[in-house]
């Protein structure tokens, strides 16, 4: 497995920033690289693909700058990497920032094709970390310079359906295995990125649970599915009474919607469960070709504003600690006193291949 020698690495293998300064010169004043970025005349963004999203990343930037084209991107995370890399490789430097979860970003740290953030992280709101979480930036990967985590969410353990499953009857993960659920569990695959993945890596890291665990809760005959929203549709009709480490936004799209789909929290658990941060960092690209306009997009998507349209638009907590959180169901929202695991920091990330590896023989043919 790697680790933080990967980030070392990645990290010593830097080229330099995408603008490496002159010697001697002295740097920009905010107003000057504003003004430079205005010369560039566009950011080039990778984001998520949700109509949602693209909105919360372009309008309000678009509207402050309006000089500064937002030329957005909306694509599944593993296509924006793939893409960007080959890109890259090509020496086609047409991308500034790539958004999504932290695991898109450590292929492309490992590669070189990304940038340390610090240097862009000039302007007044990227400047000052007195508004955020322990007053600081977070970043996903363990040298803290590649990929900035925005927010965040604990995610649900278990969704199950009311008439069939009491609360009571789940109050730890080894409550799984009693005889009763034999056949009657539905979980989202784990051997491919998503919050299946990500509940997986809990079970597999956890003390206490481990590969001993998920040997037993796969013999409990698993229904395993790549659709989250069909597995939702079963435990709403009753078709399989619960679900483990399933998709919490199809859940709470449905509650919203008046179909009741109640979801067991960590701190419903004895164990505790993990935070997600779902598509919620952002990187940027090395050799990026508008590396002013980079400064000034960043400086505004940790603003206030930006901060809050983007919370909103993935409907997870901002790490910006002054961002209203009206928009989160409770069960997202993480409590004091509860164990819970980081499962987009980059030593849970890179643990991913290494319990694929073990749970494929597991899973159902």
């Amino acid at each position: 497995m790697a680790g933080s020698s990967t980030s070392a690495k990645a990290a010593a293998a830097w080229t330099g920033a995408s603008q490496p300064p002159v010697a001697g010169a002295q740097p920009l004043s905010w107003d000057q690289t504003i003004a430079a970025a205005n010369r560039e005349g566009s950011v080039a963004i990778y984001g998520p693909p949700t109509s949602d999203a693209q909105q919360a990343l372009v309008q309000g930037f678009q509207a402050q700058y309006p000089s500064i084209k937002v030329e957005y991107t909306g694509l599944p995370a593993a296509e924006a990497t793939n893409r960007t890399l080959t890109e890259w490789r090509a020496a086609k430097y047409a991308t500034d920032l790539l958004i999504a979860g932290t695991s898109s970003h450590f292929p492309l740290m490992d590669a070189g094709a990304l940038d340390p953030l610090q240097p862009f992280l000039v302007g007044p709101n990227a400047a000052d970390t007195s508004k955020w979480a322990e007053g600081q930036l977070e970043f996903a990967d363990d040298a803290a310079h590649y990929s900035l985590v925005l927010a965040y969410i604990s995610a649900p353990t278990v969704t199950y359906n009311p008439s069939l499953v009491s609360p009571g009857d789940i109050q730890s993960f080894k409550d799984l295995l009693a005889a009763k659920w034999k056949g009657k569990i539905a979980i989202l695959d784990p051997t491919i990125g998503g919050t299946g993945q990500a509940g997986a890596i809990f079970l597999y890291a956890t003390e206490g649970l481990g590969k001993d665990y998920l040997r037993q809760l796969f013999g409990q005959g698993l229904i395993v599915s790549r659709d989250d929203r069909q597995i939702v549709d079963w435990i709403v009709r009753g078709t399989y009474p619960l679900e483990v480490s399933g998709s919490q936004t199809v859940a709470a799209q449905m509650e919203g919607q008046g179909v009741h789909v109640p979801m067991l929290g960590a701190e419903n658990m004895r164990e505790g469960g993990w935070t997600s941060a779902g598509s919620s960092a952002v990187a940027a690209i090395n050799r990026a070709p508008h590396p002013n306009a980079i400064k000034v997009y960043l400086d505004y998507l940790l603003s206030k504003d930006g901060s809050t349209a983007f919370a909103r638009s993935v409907g997870y907590i901002s790490r910006r600690t002054d961002v209203p959180i009206e928009h989160v169901p409770d069960v997202f929202i993480p409590k004091k006193g509860i164990n819970y695991l980081p499962s987009y920091k980059e030593k849970y990330v890179r643990l991913r291949d290494e319990m694929v590896a073990f749970l494929k023989p597991l899973m159902p043919a």
